[in-house]
């Protein structure tokens, strides 16, 4: 969206990489958010279920 904006729409081309930046730091600070707090519903699911991570049963 934010090359998009640029190439169309008159964004700054400076402004580019730092939003750029902050996005995909933004996706992976939720990214690793989620995983921390759904982790442990994770193992108990994979537990339940025997399912053992990499396996093929885990597909």
């Amino acid at each position: 969206v934010t090359i998009a904006l640029w190439l169309f729409a008159c964004f700054p081309k400076q402004k580019v990489l730092p939003y750029i930046i902050a996005q995909f730091a933004g996706a992976f600070g939720g990214a690793l958010l989620a995983y921390v707090l759904y982790s442990s519903l994770f193992t108990e699911f994979e537990t339940a279920h025997h399912m053992v991570r990499g396996s093929v049963e885990s597909l």
